[in-house]
């Protein structure tokens, strides 16, 4: 009977163990998967800022000398290429923190196409609203 008992406890003894390595191999696993979820975030966030800081000169400069071309033709189209330049990059330098919603997104999108078809009556293929082609070009002088 001791002989008995002692390979019970030594059996008890060697499937604690067992269950205690696989515990810890189980949990190490939990904890390098959630590291590296934090690393694929913070990546992702570094990316974000740094495609939100880096503003293409030419598009501002481009967008400027059209506005003013536009100040003496069309005065209000002019006044709305500012406030949609304006809303543009309020919106681009605002909120590096979070992710934007699919409206917020599109309406940056509106902005730029119609911010870069401003005096280009050929360069955009739509004439106004449509089906096919959702952005208004509302520049065209």
């Amino acid at each position: 009977m001791t002989g008995s008992l002692q390979w019970e406890a030594g059996q008890l003894l060697r499937h604690g163990l067992i269950a205690l390595i696989m515990t810890s191999l189980l949990l190490r696993y939990f904890y390098l998967q959630q590291q590296w979820q934090h690393q694929q975030q913070a990546e992702l966030r570094s990316r974000l800022q740094a495609l939100q800081s880096r503003i293409r000169p030419h598009f501002l400069f481009n967008s400027l000398n059209s506005i003013a071309s536009l100040i003496e033709i069309a005065p209000a189209k002019a006044e709305q290429a500012v406030l949609d330049l304006s809303d543009l990059f309020r919106a681009n330098l605002s909120g590096s923190e979070t992710l934007s919603c699919w409206g917020k997104s599109a309406a940056c999108a509106k902005a730029i196409c119609a911010l870069s078809n401003i005096g280009w009556v050929s360069a955009c293929a739509c004439n106004g609203m449509s089906a096919s082609c959702p952005i208004p070009c509302r520049y065209r002088c």
